[in-house]
């Protein structure tokens, strides 16, 4: 909700619904990687696949720098070296809220203040 609040704009209900499609097309895509890691006809089962190779290259070969190869087998006992995809849709929900903070600090739909009238155009009945 909040998330929603901050990307779509404050105060603008038209605002919030733009940012709640947002949210919710982020968290939506990252719930059918999750589904599709285990599935082969899953239509973003590719891009797991290669999300997961990348981070397993990162822990082997840029990681194993730092850390040994028993510290990798403490953390993944079963051996398979894959991407945390719930922390990283929060990650990108994070993301998402920095970069429209940064884009449009206002929010995607700003809140646009309505002038009130001059009483000389009440009194000459322009409404």
């Amino acid at each position: 909700i909040w998330a929603a609040y901050i990307v779509g704009g404050r105060g603008n209900n038209k605002g919030m619904i733009v940012g709640a499609f947002v949210i919710v097309i982020v968290e939506f895509l990252f719930n059918i990687m999750v589904a599709s890691r285990g599935a082969a006809s899953m239509p973003l089962h590719n891009i797991t696949n290669y999300a997961d190779a990348i981070f397993s290259w990162f822990m082997v070969n840029v990681g194993g720098l730092v850390w040994s190869s028993k510290s990798l087998a403490e953390i993944f006992p079963r051996g398979e070296i894959l991407l945390s995809l719930p922390h990283v849709k929060l990650s990108l929900v994070g993301l998402v809220i920095v970069v429209a903070l940064i884009a449009a600090s206002k929010g995607l739909l700003p809140e646009v203040p309505k002038r009130p009238k001059h009483r000389e155009r009440l009194e000459e009945g322009d409404v």
